[in-house]
Formats: structure tokens, sequence, C-alpha cells
């Protein structure tokens, strides 16, 4: 692997990450390197390498379209092998707009009740993961998981169990993350409704009511959750 690092560095391949693993008696090396330095033609640097003493094969995979990043395995998965996919967020929202532009506020009731099933799916899914912990942990790995998806930045503010009341914090929810300041009115209906199922998993409850109170949207700092439990 020494020899392996030298021949990367003679041509200014900058290893970021390595992963090593055995099979059938022989060692598997994976190096995730950033080439926007590279000196040379990557030709070469496979024929060097592959040239070093007890080098069986090398094989070289680069990114295969200008905006994917993931080009090893399909499909693509979380750790617990659980299929996933990648939406581009400007195609999610504006299929969103167009759904509210062609039926109006049937529109809204379907994304709504859309969004709903999709949080509880996520919930329960999450839930059997996180079997053991209470329902505030629970919440709290699920909006950090929305977070790291990229839905936005997401805070459990509090649960009063005796008023029945949860409150979500959110910025740059992916509904409104480019259109600021641009509404009268809250515009994060899809995640009203991913939260009411959410919620609604988590406590295992029905009648769940989520209020946005304040929305980027509208120009607020952030976006405001009040989820009423049933």
């Amino acid at each position: 692997m020494g020899k392996v690092l030298e021949v990367l560095n003679e041509h200014r391949i900058h290893p970021r990450n390595v992963m090593v693993h055995y099979e059938d008696d022989e060692e598997v090396s994976f190096i995730l390197a950033d080439m926007t330095e590279m000196v040379g033609d990557v030709g070469v640097v496979i024929d060097k390498i592959s040239a070093l003493p007890d080098v069986l094969e090398v094989d070289f995979w680069g990114p295969q379209l200008d905006y994917a990043y993931e080009a090893f395995g399909f499909p693509m998965t979380t750790s617990e092998t659980e299929e996933v996919m990648v939406v581009v967020l400007k195609c999610f929202v504006e299929m969103l707009q167009e759904v509210k532009a062609c039926f109006g506020s049937s529109g809204e009731v379907f994304l709504w009740y859309l969004a709903k099933g999709f949080g509880s799916s996520a919930a329960k899914l999450l839930g059997a993961r996180l079997e053991g912990l209470s329902v505030e942990e629970r919440i709290k790995a699920h909006l950090a998981l929305l977070s790291s998806a990229g839905w936005g930045e997401f805070e459990l503010k509090g649960i009063d169990l005796t008023k029945r009341l949860v409150e979500v914090r959110a910025r740059d929810v992916f509904e409104v993350r480019h259109r600021k300041g641009s509404s009268k009115a809250p515009q994060c209906l899809f995640m009203r409704g991913y939260l009411t199922g959410m919620m609604s998993a988590h406590f295992e409850v029905r009648g769940v009511r989520v209020e946005e109170v304040f929305c980027e949207a509208r120009g607020d700092d952030a976006c405001l959750f009040l989820c009423r439990l049933g």
C-alpha cells in the first residue's frame, strides 16, 4: 500500500479514504481520491500500480455524470440496507408546485396526504431500528436524519405532554429554501403533512394537527411547526 500511495503522490492524486477487505484470501483495497490536481494520464497511473509486486489487478472508476456522486453500486442503500434514491431538489419542488397549480386546493390535499403517509412510513421504519429509545430520542434521530438528507436544518424545541404539544423549528426547509420572503402565508405544505404522519407514528396516536406559525417564505427567521397530539 505504501508503494501505491507513492505512485499517487507522484501524480498529485490525493487519497481521501482507504478501505480494505479480504475476498478469497486476497486483499482488496478501495481508495477514494481527489484527482483535480492530477499530473499525467490515468492510464499511466494504472500501469505503474499494476507493475508493483503482488498487485494482481487495478480498476479505475470515475464520475459517470457531472452531478452524480455514487457510481459504485446499485441500488443505493442506507447502512441498514434499505434502498434509497436521490432526487434533484429543483425538480421535486417544481413537481409539488405543478400539482398545486393544476389541481388547486384538491392538489394541496393530495400532497398533504401523500406526505402524511411518507412521514408515517419513515417513522415506523426508523422506530423499528431504534427500539428501546424514548419517543423524544426517536424524534431527535428522525429530525437529524431529515437534516442529513437535505430536507432542512431541524431542531426539536420541546415536547410538552401535558399540553400534548411538540414544537419543531427548521431553517432552509426544501419547499421554501429558494423563495424566502416571497409569500404572505406559510408555504411548507408537504412538510406539515410529513410531520403529521411522523408524529402520529412515533406517539402512536391519531388526530395529530400540525400548524406552521412561522415560515421563511413569509420572511420569518425560521419555520416553526406546532404539532398538537390527538
